[in-house]
């Protein structure tokens, strides 16, 4: 009888233990969940305290449009920057991407875009290869023309991007 008391406990024990340890990996994964949501809050204040510094560098009140003042300023707003670091991401590793016509045999208008795999992962979605692509993808082919030349396409990246001067991605993924 005690054989079979012991037997239970230790039985438990280790039904513990398991469930104990999957709720630690659950836990950790909602801290994951927390940590992008925290770097979103915190990316939506940096773009906040970017407009107010750029508003009280020029003596502009709350409702003025920041759009014009970045322009006039030659500074990109946060998201542009962004977008700058993924166009020069995708030309600096360029080797690692082909283009439409090396994976297709038809002579299309998008041929010389680069590929673009499908994805199911949000996580890879998200990340720079894939919207990097996407994003280059949508660039005018005058600009795209220059990607050959890193020091050139730089230049004349950041002229468009002063130009329009993007607030969001959706805006620069809808101009195209």
């Amino acid at each position: 009888m005690e054989e079979y008391q012991n037997h239970n406990l230790t039985g438990s024990k280790q039904k513990f233990g398991k469930i104990q340890s999957i709720h630690e990996k659950e836990k950790n994964n909602m801290g994951d969940e927390i940590k992008l949501i925290v770097q979103e809050k915190n990316l939506a204040y940096k773009k906040y305290h970017q407009t107010q510094t750029i508003r009280i560098m020029e003596g502009c009140g709350n409702r003025v449009s920041c759009r014009y003042l970045f322009k006039k300023l030659q500074t990109l707003p946060l998201t542009s920057q962004y977008m700058l670091s993924l166009f020069m991401f995708v030309v600096q590793n360029k080797n690692f991407f082909s283009t439409n016509n090396k994976n297709r045999n038809l002579d299309t208008r998008q041929r010389n875009n680069l590929y673009h795999p499908q994805a199911k992962l949000t996580i890879y979605q998200k990340g720079a290869h894939y919207l990097g692509l996407n994003f280059f993808n949508n660039l005018p082919l005058e600009i795209k023309n220059f990607a050959g030349n890193q020091k050139k396409f730089k230049i004349v990246l950041k002229k468009f991007l002063y130009t329009y001067s993007f607030y969001t991605t959706e805006e620069y993924l809808s101009q195209s």
